[in-house]
């Protein structure tokens, strides 16, 4: 089961599954960069348990500033993350 972020943008500090088997799945920075991005799966012991496995997931994230439209994510305002043009 994949556990995905809520967040539009953040830096994920923790990641905690209790006993079952956890398998981060997020960049070398920790940072989640959309909402529904995955951070984490889990492999619980049976298909019928996959959803409560999934949320005993606890994933704990400074959300960060995030560009919601065109304008705030262009080169000027610091978010591209692009080649410079």
């Amino acid at each position: 089961m994949i556990v995905r972020s809520p967040h539009a943008h953040a830096h994920v500090t923790s990641l905690e599954a209790g006993d079952l088997p956890l398998v981060p799945m997020l960049p070398p920075d920790g940072v989640v960069r959309y909402a529904g991005q995955p951070v984490a799966a889990v492999a619980p012991p049976d298909r019928a348990s996959a959803r409560a496995a999934a949320a005993r997931v606890t994933v704990d994230s400074e959300v960060l500033p995030a560009a919601l439209d065109v304008r705030q994510a262009g080169p000027s305002n610091g978010w591209w993350h692009g080649p410079s043009t």
